[in-house]
């Protein structure tokens, strides 16, 4: 790697961090956020996504998105686990509940570089695929949400990652496919 790729480099993982990470707990969560923020605090109490604590009730579907022990039902899990991993290690706060979301985000970017340049062949096209995702507004509101936006984006790309890879036939392959299958 030559030092201007370096520099490169450098430059767009600083400006990927600004704007993946800038602000994250400047603003409250909004409605849906705040949905996944309530649960993952009940996942942290009790272990599982319970909709009611005795006092207040998560629901979007008029009580109807529980199962009768009132376990969370109505979305998968897996970003409601990300979500307590934040708030269980940095507090009940907007910033918390984020962070795990936007790292998230971050991976995105990582293998999209990777997968942009060994289906292409060019540093360039990579490099530009990167700096495009990071240019789009969607993408960037998106991603720093606590919700399972950019989870699931990065589950996608390392499912497709871990298929090359399987069909490859690199070691550990097959272990990659099912857990980014499982995780997506």
């Amino acid at each position: 790697m030559t030092r201007r790729t370096a520099a490169l480099y450098a430059a767009l993982g600083a400006l990927a961090l600004f704007a993946h990470l800038r602000g994250l707990g400047a603003s409250a969560l909004w409605q849906d956020e705040a949905e996944t923020a309530v649960l993952a605090e009940r996942i942290l109490e009790r272990g599982l996504p319970y909709v009611d604590d005795g006092r207040n009730l998560v629901s979007q579907n008029q009580g109807r998105d529980a199962d009768g022990r009132g376990v969370w039902s109505y979305s998968p899990w897996l970003a409601l686990y990300v979500a307590a991993l934040g708030v269980g290690t940095l507090g009940a706060n907007a910033f918390a509940a984020r962070l795990p979301f936007a790292l998230c985000g971050l991976g995105v970017l990582v293998l999209l570089h990777r997968l942009s340049r060994r289906w292409s062949g060019s540093e360039g096209v990579a490099t530009g695929a990167v700096v495009l995702t990071m240019l789009n507004v969607p993408w960037l509101l998106h991603a720093r949400e606590c919700r399972w936006y950019a989870l699931g984006a990065l589950c996608a790309l390392y499912l497709w990652w871990s298929y090359e890879e399987y069909l490859a036939e690199r070691p550990l392959a097959r272990v990659h496919l099912v857990v980014s299958s499982v995780a997506l």
